[in-house]
């Protein structure tokens, strides 16, 4: 079997994974809930749309700072597993060539997101003005153009001795974007195209010169394990899928708030706060829902749906923690720990309180910033509430079964 024949059957297989959880994750409630956010957000903008008048510098500028930092989501998927340095190491010439092709496969998912951010921008690119199909198109081709770019520096960095020069690159070509967006919006679209065409070209001497090494083995099973991470996280906020090897990493910064969540002599309640704290899955995702969950409260001006949509990211938030009892459970050292097993519960569901309250507290802040003072009390004292109920009966009940 040709190497070309593996990496097909991997890439069939890792389809057929997402297609299985997909069909749960795009169920009827989420769809509904989907819908009823997008219409809610798609009113909110529309409104700000309808209250500017003539040019919106500032619009322009943030739009030129945003879509070259979105150039750089999607990695490059090249299908290594640990085992191919042993065993398919040998085919270097075949590796590189199957590298390099995965980048128009990589491309699909960016793409698509690139399209929907530079059409929802055009309305604030082009205040009062009649919105065209062509200047569509060409912006659009510039973000193509820079995430091609980004694709090309991944394939480089997977090579010996690169890391540090894709590194520099990286960050030149965040900066190139924003002045490529800047001209296009400020000076003409068809410019834009023109200059960061003339990049590209300009750098492909580098780029070839930077491909001549050999592959990384180390390097690239690490990255592709690292996006499958990422894939199962996501997949997670929804089902329970099965998580690739994740680490745990020491933040050392963050050990006063594992000692507030710990409690006073509560070896349990310490153990969970450690495990959240340190691990990968569990602390970053809940910076990301706190985050956006802020972010929308703060530009959502109908009271109704604030409230709706800060219980919701709440509910998320709590409902993704929960598996962290099991995962503590399973550890055989736990179970032979000197302490009253019957505090676990207990201990895990105190944890999820405070998360919940803390995370609650800020989201009630995002609704005194867009909605006033009296609806921020109000969601402050729903989302405690809620936060209580959460963590002290549906936790307990449903870990339980």
């Amino acid at each position: 079997m040709t190497l070309e024949a593996i990496l097909a059957r991997r890439r069939k297989e890792h389809f057929k994974k997402l297609s299985k959880y997909l069909k749960y994750v795009l169920n009827d409630h989420f769809v509904l809930i989907l819908v009823f956010l997008l219409g809610a957000l798609a009113y909110q903008y529309s409104e700000f749309i309808k209250g500017l008048t003539g040019d919106f510098y500032l619009g322009k500028i943030i739009v030129a700072l945003f879509l070259p930092a979105i150039v750089f989501m999607g990695k490059l998927a090249t299908s290594a597993t640990a085992a191919d340095p042993v065993f398919l190491a040998i085919n270097e010439k075949e590796w590189q060539a199957s590298i390099a092709a995965s980048k128009k496969r990589s491309l699909l998912i960016p793409a698509s997101t690139l399209f929907l951010l530079t059409a929802a921008a055009m309305p604030i690119l082009f205040v009062g003005k009649p919105l065209s199909l062509s200047v569509f198109l060409t912006l659009f081709s510039i973000g193509m153009v820079l995430k091609w770019f980004d694709l090309k520096l991944q394939e480089v960095n997977l090579r010996f001795g690169n890391q540090k020069q894709v590194r520099s690159f990286k960050k030149g070509l965040y900066l190139f974007g924003v002045l490529v967006y800047l001209v296009a919006f400020f000076i003409n679209p068809f410019l834009g195209l023109l200059l960061v065409a003339l990049g590209l070209i300009g750098s492909q001497y580098k780029i070839k010169e930077m491909q001549q090494a050999l592959i990384d083995w180390e390097l690239t099973v690490k990255t592709e394990e690292n996006r499958n991470a990422k894939i199962n996280r996501l997949l997670n906020l929804f089902i329970d899928a099965p998580s690739a090897k994740d680490h745990a990493k020491r933040r050392k910064y963050l050990d006063g708030l594992v000692r507030r969540l710990s409690g006073d002599n509560q070896a349990f309640q310490y153990l969970f706060a450690r495990l959240f704290m340190r691990g990968n899955d569990y602390f970053p995702l809940f910076l990301r829902l706190t985050g956006i969950g802020f972010f929308v409260l703060v530009l959502t001006k109908l009271p109704v749906i604030s409230i709706f949509l800060s219980l919701l990211i709440l509910y998320l938030t709590g409902f993704q923690i929960l598996p962290l009892y099991s995962q503590l459970s399973e550890n055989a050292m736990v179970n032979l720990y000197p302490q009253d097993q019957s505090q676990k519960l207990a201990s895990f569901s105190r944890v999820m309180r405070s998360l919940l309250l803390v995370e609650g507290f800020i989201f009630s802040l995002a609704s005194f910033i867009s909605l006033g003072l009296e609806l921020g009390i109000f969601s402050l004292l729903l989302n405690g509430i809620f936060a209580i109920l959460f963590a002290g009966i549906y936790t307990k009940k449903r870990l339980r079964k």
